[in-house]
């Protein structure tokens, strides 16, 4: 499992954006990815404010 999380990287206002705050679609599912493996998917979303964003991937275990 892999969590996403969005951080506002604007100078000086850096910061975690809680999820309240954008929207995502539904979860992409794959039973397993053997170590070098990747999975391609789109993750299209809708920012209620404007700025530099980085989206953080990270495994959930």
């Amino acid at each position: 499992m892999a969590w996403i999380s969005l951080v506002k990287i604007d100078p000086g206002n850096e910061q975690p954006v809680d999820l309240e705050s954008w929207n995502a679609h539904e979860a992409v599912t794959e039973a397993s990815l053997k170590p070098g493996e990747t999975l391609r998917t789109d993750c299209p979303m809708r920012l209620i404010k404007g700025g530099d964003y980085r989206v953080v991937v990270s495994d959930a275990d």
